[in-house]
């Protein structure tokens, strides 16, 4: 009796509560849209993603901005991932383009002013983006270009080099290079960790952060909700941010 006693004992103070639990969510973007567009789901999707987004930035702010930018780099990962992988195992088309402006949430571009946004092509060819060990998001889309992509590397005799069609638009503080050219041959630069080119632009997007907000549920401009938050981990990529300027 004692000893079931103290067992009921040690399961109230070590369970956690059943809502406080975090659930696995799905990595996958677009089964992550359609698991949340499920009547039903939708609360449970935003709550869950809600637990980590808070989570992630309590981290955050205890961090300096050299841990706040490896913490962007942790963050980032699944989606870069998700990314070079999507053609092998979904085929063509795969995934829709991936648009720095639209990286966000897709109404970014109207409250991003680039008039005001410091684009500094000058200062671009200064600032190189190693493949090994930057940010860089490359969106490969045909399935022919892609297995032809794969025979590229020192490993295949055949060593990846940079050319005029490499095009990279480096986002800062985020330092998030958008490819806009050489999406397919990137891929395996990447992969495997080899080669360095210059950026094609540098982008100081940080005005934004006057005008636009998350909590992790809804994006804000101002106190305004202006749309639901798809992934906890790009809100909270955003919001960092914010904290290493």
């Amino acid at each position: 009796m004692m000893k079931n006693f103290l067992r009921k004992i040690f399961r109230t103070v070590h369970s956690v509560p059943e809502k406080n639990k975090p659930t696995k969510l799905p990595q996958h973007p677009r089964l992550q849209s359609e698991v949340s567009s499920i009547p039903g789901n939708a609360k449970w999707f935003a709550e869950e993603g809600k637990l980590r987004f808070d989570k992630v930035m309590s981290l955050a702010k205890s961090v300096d901005n050299a841990g706040r930018e490896t913490l962007i780099r942790a963050l980032i990962r699944p989606i870069q991932a998700d990314y070079l992988l999507a053609v092998a195992t979904e085929g063509q088309d795969a995934r829709e383009f991936l648009d720095e402006r639209f990286f966000f949430f897709s109404d970014f571009i109207h409250y991003f002013d680039d008039s005001i946004a410091q684009r500094t092509e000058d200062f671009s060819s200064d600032y190189t983006v190693f493949l090994a060990k930057d940010i860089v998001l490359p969106c490969p889309w045909s399935e022919n270009r892609y297995k032809n992509a794969l025979s590229i590397g020192t490993h295949a005799g055949n060593p990846w080099v940079s050319d005029d069609n490499h095009k990279i638009d480096v986002w800062l503080p985020w330092k998030i290079g958008f490819v806009g050219g050489g999406n397919h041959s990137l891929m395996p630069g990447i992969l495997w960790g080899e080669g360095e080119l210059k950026a094609y632009r540098v982008t100081d997007a940080s005005s934004v952060f006057e005008r636009v907000s998350t909590d992790g549920i809804n994006w804000y401009a101002g106190d305004k909700a202006i749309e639901a938050v798809k992934d906890y981990r790009v809100a909270a990529i955003y919001e960092i941010g914010r904290l290493i300027l």
